[in-house]
């Protein structure tokens, strides 16, 4: 009995807290009107649970237990989904519209705030669909987050001077909408503010803008043209993506980044010629713009993003500035009509897939500055005929140059350390290779397919060609082998089936294994004197063998000139100037024990 005495005086407590701050009234149609009181004199309109119906009118005050208000705002949700509201009438008194206010009114069609209102909160018409005119309070300060998003009526939006903030997604998905002005100069958008307003076709933004936030008119695909302010140094994230009929723009001199995918898939573009003031180019900028023409890049530019101008099909020349030290990956891959590329002296990597099928590529000039291109860099550059690797390259990766099947010709200025893994897979037009004094390692499948490859001079200090690195070398007639040479692995010739010639200058047969060659009719010639190593050494007993290298061939293999005919040798080929008591040396042709 206690306990039902003790809930029922918190009953009425409860209730009386809820009388005195909150109440209800009738108008004169009868309809049932919910107020919160804000203050001695003032309440807000509150919660309508959806009841809230027809033409609403909001009166300026209430009096309520012979105590007079003022109607100062409209509370959070206040009309929420009141589906069948046509029209409100807000008046004077009222200087804040709350969050989600007038959210998924679907019919409400006309709104005209009074001068009053200065804030409109997040989301307040949300999906209001029928909403056709709105006219905005000339002391309007703020707009809230979507705000006024999804309004599929909503056909032209003038924001008055007053405004100074502009919040996120503001009018997110309005697709009818076609005109907006920006009257404040000053005024500050958030990001994706006219996302999916698929139907506009002019904005004018504040003339004093320096950041034009990420996603502004992401998607506004019947946008052809905007004047970007004379101040704007920053264009954001997916500005214009898929701005699809947008035309080439007038630069801001003070223009310095453009952010990443900012002009993706804008496919009117023709020309981008950027201003001296750009710095960086961001991650897919201008990708998908497949008819751009000609594309200028300016010689303060340092960096280029991934896939910058990935799929611009319809540029032809690339000219890469000295200031640019940063060339991403992918940054010109399927640009498919690019024939000359220019790389600037400031670069030391191309990175990966940077040229991957820009099949009508047949001129690269490659920078001073370069030490490594990485992998697919040029792969399935069909066009490519010749190019010369600086000196300065130590790297070449993996399907770097595969499946550049007109590629003949590769000159080497100094030379990499390591070729990768099917660097020059299918490039059925290579003739020679002569390998540069540098290279160490030839990886897998390097020269795998390279069906009219006729010679290889291979260079000391190579030691390791690595499994099917030769494969289906089909015309390969002649191989030079350096001495420094220890290890080639399994099929690395298979299928070279026409070598007429080896020319093995180690003075110790490798140890290789009997699926090395698939084919022994070649002639191996080997050094003086060796012959009878290498009639007892596997695999290498089943050439037809001559001993017919002077060992002074070894030194032409490292483009030396012997200094004297009594030039001593270690065993692996390699000159000795202070050799070693009791070790084995070769010294005009003959091996002697050094005591």
């Amino acid at each position: 009995m206690k306990k039902l005495i003790a809930l029922f005086i918190t009953s009425v407590l409860l209730a009386m807290n809820s009388t005195a701050s909150a109440f209800e009234v009738k108008d004169a149609d009868g309809r049932t009107i919910y107020f919160n009181v804000t203050s001695d004199s003032t309440v807000e309109l509150a919660q309508g649970w959806y009841k809230y119906t027809g033409e609403f009118i909001i009166p300026d005050t209430i009096t309520y237990n012979n105590v007079k208000y003022t109607v100062t705002s409209i509370r959070s949700s206040a009309m929420y989904q009141c589906t069948e509201l046509l029209s409100v009438t807000i008046p004077s008194t009222v200087t804040a519209i709350g969050d989600y206010a007038f959210q998924s009114c679907h019919k409400l069609s006309k709104l005209e705030m009074p001068n009053s209102i200065q804030s409109v909160g997040y989301a307040a018409f949300y999906d209001c669909k029928t909403l056709k005119e709105v006219v905005l309070s000339e002391n309007l300060t703020t707009i809230g987050d979507f705000a006024f998003s999804k309004i599929d009526s909503l056909t032209n939006v003038v924001v008055p001077a007053s405004v100074t903030s502009i919040g996120n997604n503001a009018f997110y998905g309005c697709n009818n909408i076609k005109s907006v002005v920006i009257t404040n100069p000053a005024a500050t958008l958030g990001t994706g503010v006219f996302e999916h307003c698929y139907s506009l076709t002019s904005v004018q933004l504040p003339a004093q803008m320096t950041e034009l936030p990420n996603r502004t008119f992401y998607g506004c695909k019947q946008l052809e043209r905007i004047q970007l302010p004379a101040n704007l140094k920053k264009i954001g994230v997916h500005s214009f993506y898929y701005c699809k009929k947008l035309r080439n723009l007038p630069w801001p001199d003070q223009l310095q980044s453009i952010g990443d995918c900012a002009f993706e898939n804008c496919i009117a573009f023709t020309e981008i010629s950027l201003p001296e003031s750009v710095k960086t180019i961001g991650l897919g900028a201008f990708r998908g713009c497949y008819n751009v023409t000609k594309l200028s890049l300016n010689s303060s530019l340092d960096s280029i993003g991934n896939n910058a101008f990935s799929l611009c099909g319809a540029i032809t020349e690339v000219i890469i500035p000295d200031n640019v030290s940063f060339l991403g990956s992918h940054a010109f891959s399927y640009c498919k009509n690019l024939e000359r590329v220019v790389i600037g002296n400031q670069i030391e990597t191309l990175n990966e897939c940077l040229f991957l099928l820009c099949e009508n590529l047949k001129h690269v000039t490659v920078g001073s500055s370069v030490t490594e291109i990485k992998g697919s860099a040029f792969q399935k550059c069909i066009g490519l005929e010749e190019i010369e690797i600086p000196a300065s390259v130590n790297v070449l990766g993996n399907a770097a140059f595969k499946d550049c099947r007109l590629l003949r010709k590769i000159s080497f200025k100094k030379g990499p350390t390591t070729i990768g893994m099917e660097t020059f897979c299918n490039c059925k037009s290579l003739e020679e290779i002569v390998l540069p004094n540098t290279v160490d390692s030839i990886d897998c499948l390097a020269f795998d397919s390279c069906s009219n490859l006729k010679r290889i001079v291979l260079s000391e200090p190579l030691n390791k060609i690595c499994y099917l690195a030769f494969e289906a070398c089909e015309n390969l007639s002649s191989i030079t082998i350096p001495a420094s040479l220890k290890e080639i692995q399994l099929a690395a010739f298979e299928n070279c089936n026409k070598i007429k010639d080896i020319y093995n200058y180690s003075i110790e047969p490798q140890v290789i294994e009997e699926g090395v060659f698939t084919d022994y009719s070649a002639v191996l010639h080997v050094p003086k004197g060796t012959l009878s190593l290498y009639e007892s050494s596997d695999c290498w007993k089943n050439f037809i063998i001559k001993d017919d290298i002077e060992i002074e061939g070894i030194r032409s293999i490292k483009n030396e000139e012997l200094e004297k005919n009594n030039a001593i040798y270690d065993l692996q080929g390699r000159r000795v100037e202070n050799p070693k008591q009791g070790e084995i040396y070769i010294q005009n042709g003959k091996k002697y024990v050094n005591k």
